[in-house]
């Protein structure tokens, strides 16, 4: 396994360093997450090379450029809105269209980041629990990739969000009934892991998901040879803004920008632990910011508790100025509307949550007229009519969750939810 003098892992708790070696998302000691620091002494941009994940490949956590994994992420446009913008009174809106992505979502970054860090560390099968983005970003890399295998774990009502075609090394589980959430989804894959010595990917704690998610604002920057006053996303965990906030740090040690942008994080009313955790002052998600059935139109935000993660993000956006908001679903769909039609953008109600948040720090003057905002449009709707058809079901049983099916297909439980 290729060592590297340009980057070293450590863990952002206790500042544990760790050989660039093996696969871990936590400290052995603490349980906090990993982070990658760089030499940026040793860093340059390669500006000719067409793929992002090789143009920037001194900023990713793979000392051998040669285990670098392209499957087409980047390159994405960013479009200055000006009419979107006039209707907003900012006329230095600029949109990042990560729905020029080959799955349709900024997920396709990380995915090859991920990978390509996998197998740098001999990990050819790994697991994922989502909504959906994530997953078939990974699925569709891996199928590319052989002989990398993907263990997907997903509650029944995320299911026609998988939208890749079914292949032998990629295996789906489905836990059946609407109501199913993520973090019981992620608990039974968390079983099957241990049973079956397959690691997780991580998620937030995955080095190569914030890495990669990071690439969006460096290219945005390079693109329009500019840095930006504002970085806005919807987010669920907000891996990557906080990748981003490491982008833009290291951008600025680089002299490729003179400021980091502040942070405008969006959630949906009806699921937005982080924004009462924010709005409270609170440094960590209590008891009673956790949303245990999370709902609204927002798919890819839905999760109810991030415990795990918002300590980190608290502590970034602290140091950004920015801030958190919660936007109603009439708001979304009202966004949604003035994203296509002023500037032709169709994308997801996910997606759609920064224009109703950047209106709603307008009215609070947060954002003014001079600001230069780079918006994040994350990702467009899934195609209905492309979806998985075979996986295992995972019903309820008296000792918990169980596979409802003995049949085998390729070592793996296979069935149809009907």
């Amino acid at each position: 396994m290729p060592s590297s003098d340009r980057f070293y892992e450590y863990c952002m708790r206790c500042q544990r360093r760790y050989p660039s070696e093996g696969f871990r998302t936590r400290c052995d000691a603490c349980s906090g997450a990993i982070d990658v620091a760089y030499d940026l002494r040793k860093v340059a941009i390669y500006a000719n090379e067409s793929s992002p994940i090789l143009r920037y490949r001194d900023l990713i956590p793979v000392a051998d450029p040669s285990h670098c994994i392209s499957v087409g992420a980047g390159n994405t446009p960013c479009v200055h809105a000006r009419q979107l913008g006039k209707q907003l009174g900012l006329p230095n809106l600029f949109l990042k269209d990560e729905t020029k992505n080959p799955t349709g979502t900024v997920k396709d970054r990380p995915a090859e980041v991920v990978l390509s860090y996998l197998k740098e560390r001999n990990v050819w099968h790994f697991t994922s629990s989502a909504t959906g983005n994530s997953s078939t970003a990974f699925a569709r890399a891996c199928i590319l990739n052989p002989p990398f295998e993907h263990s997907i774990f997903i509650g029944e009502r995320w299911l026609d969000r998988l939208t890749f075609d079914s292949n032998r090394r990629i295996h789906v589980w489905v836990l059946e009934g609407n109501d199913v959430t993520t973090k019981e989804a992620i608990a039974f894959s968390r079983k099957w892991e241990c049973e079956n010595n397959v690691p997780s990917e991580g998620g937030f704690f995955n080095i190569g998901r914030r890495e990669g998610l990071k690439l969006t604002y460096l290219e945005a920057v390079d693109q329009l040879e500019t840095p930006f006053d504002w970085y806005v996303q919807g987010v669920s965990t907000a891996m990557g803004a906080y990748g981003t906030y490491k982008g833009a740090l290291q951008y600025r040690e680089l002299g490729r920008v003179d400021r980091i942008p502040k942070m405008a994080l969006v959630q949906e009313s009806t699921c937005a632990p982080q924004v009462h955790a924010w709005l409270e002052g609170s440094n960590t998600i209590l008891p009673r910011h956790i949303i245990k059935n999370p709902d609204g139109i927002a798919d890819a935000l839905l999760k109810g508790d991030h415990s795990d993660t918002y300590p980190y993000v608290y502590e970034m956006l602290s140091r950004t100025g920015g801030s958190f908001v919660s936007v109603t679903a009439e708001e979304i769909r009202a966004a949604r509307r003035a994203i296509f039609e002023c500037e032709n953008i169709s994308v997801c109600h996910a997606a759609s949550t920064t224009i109703a948040g950047i209106r709603k720090l307008v009215e609070r003057g947060e954002m003014s007229r001079d600001d230069r905002i780079l918006v994040a449009l994350t990702g467009s709707d899934r195609n209905p009519e492309h979806h998985v058809t075979t996986y295992t079901r995972v019903v309820r049983t008296k000792d918990g969750w169980a596979p409802a099916s003995p049949s085998t297909n390729g070592g793996m439980h296979a069935s149809s939810l009907v």
